[in-house]
Order: C-alpha cells, then structure tokens, then sequence
C-alpha cells in the first residue's frame, strides 16, 4: 500500500469517527500531510486534466469518495493549501457518486452545504452560494 493509499484510509477513518477539527490541527503541525491530502484531491479532480486519474477516481469503494468528500468540505478555507474554490474535486467527486447512484447522495449533499466554507460547494457553481440544501438548489436552478 502507497502513501496516498495510507493518507486514503486514514481520511476514510477521519470520516467515520468526524474527528476533522483534530485532523485541521494536525495539517497545521505536519505540513506534509496537507500537501498529500492535496495530492489526493489533485488525483480525483476532474477539473484538472494534467493531474486528474481516472482510473484510480474508478477505483475507488463509495465510502472513500464519501471521506474524501467531507474532510474537502471541512478542510477548505482552513488549511491554505488546501483552500481550493471554484477549482475543489468535490463537484467531481459528487458526480461519480451520482452517476453510480449511491444510495445516501442527497444526504451527503445537504452535508456538504451545510458544511462549507467554500461557497462553491458541492457542484463548484455561484449558484450554490447562499444555498442549505439540495432541493434550495434544484428550485433556484
């Protein structure tokens, strides 16, 4: 198992456990566990195409799409490094959990805006700004 598989896992437990502010504290003590975690979302970010893998977003189980989705969510706007914006993978992230129709999608979605700090989130729009929930969404689009 690689490092990004180990950083990986480590979110997936991150996740389970919603131990993200000591995760925000740990990033900010071991700077390079920050820069791995963006590697991460390099590698899963559909919007950029020279880093962006394909085959390993395939790869991945639903649970850590799911992880990886809520630590973004919390990291961003916390950690420098990993403030991300209009250009965040989890707009990516979030279609492929769609596209595989997981089961608890709504529901992850009204998370992530009721989670953000990035008012891009979770489809990396403007009009996600302001916006609580999935269904406030669908009725402004």
């Amino acid at each position: 198992m690689g490092i990004l598989d180990t950083t990986l896992q480590q979110l997936v437990e991150i996740d389970k456990n919603g131990f993200y502010s000591e995760l925000i504290e740990k990033i900010k003590l071991e700077k390079s566990l920050g820069n791995l975690i963006r590697v991460l979302a390099d590698k899963v970010n559909g919007l950029n195409k020279k880093k962006f893998q394909k085959e390993y977003v395939e790869s991945l189980a639903n649970e850590e799409i799911v992880a990886l989705i809520r630590t973004l969510t919390k990291l961003d706007g916390n950690i420098k490094i990993l403030t991300l914006g209009s250009t965040s993978p989890i707009s990516s992230l979030v279609a492929i959990l769609e596209e595989r129709n997981y089961k608890d999608y709504a529901d992850l979605v009204d998370w992530v805006f009721r989670n953000k700090t990035n008012d891009y989130l979770p489809f990396n729009s403007n009009k996600c700004w302001g916006v609580k929930s999935l269904k406030e969404y669908e009725d402004k689009r």
